[in-house]
């Protein structure tokens, strides 16, 4: 019965796609972020730093994110989220295609990547429990944790 009720529930099934883009973007970045740097420097170093900042960036933010969803729509803050994240992505595209070497430019494109998504995870949780009849919560946070695995 909670299963159907998940699967008819739109706003829902919106929410558990824009999980699975999020979770690809956040995958890409742990993947991209060091060979991009390090094919760009050649410096192991500067790959590394580059990592550090990426990931402190992205930590000091979250203490954040809950408070900016909260005082906002969670539905226009994932969807900015969303966007953004695929606009920035396909700028670091467009530089690498174009053989554009500027680090700083890239390594300001990966952070705000970094940052922007932080505010997904509030915004999805925010979501579920709009969205979601209180009886079928428990399976509907399941299907949205599994973004961890």
């Amino acid at each position: 019965m909670s299963a159907s009720i998940l699967r008819n529930n739109i706003p829902f099934r919106r929410t558990v796609a824009a999980i699975g883009a999020n979770q690809l973007s956040d995958a890409m970045s742990y993947i991209t972020i060091p060979l991009l740097v390090l094919a760009l420097t050649n410096s192991v170093e500067l790959s590394s730093l580059t990592i550090f900042l990426v990931n402190i960036s992205g930590i000091i933010f979250n203490i954040f994110s809950g408070v900016i969803v909260d005082k906002g729509s969670p539905y226009k803050t994932l969807a900015f989220s969303c966007i953004a994240q695929s606009i920035m992505w396909g700028i670091v595209s467009v530089l690498i295609l174009n053989n554009i070497k500027s680090i700083f430019i890239m390594i300001v494109s990966l952070i705000t990547i970094a940052i922007v998504s932080q505010l997904d995870y509030p915004s999805e949780n925010s979501i579920i429990v709009d969205t979601v009849p209180q009886e079928s919560l428990g399976e509907a946070s399941a299907l949205g944790q599994a973004r961890e695995s």
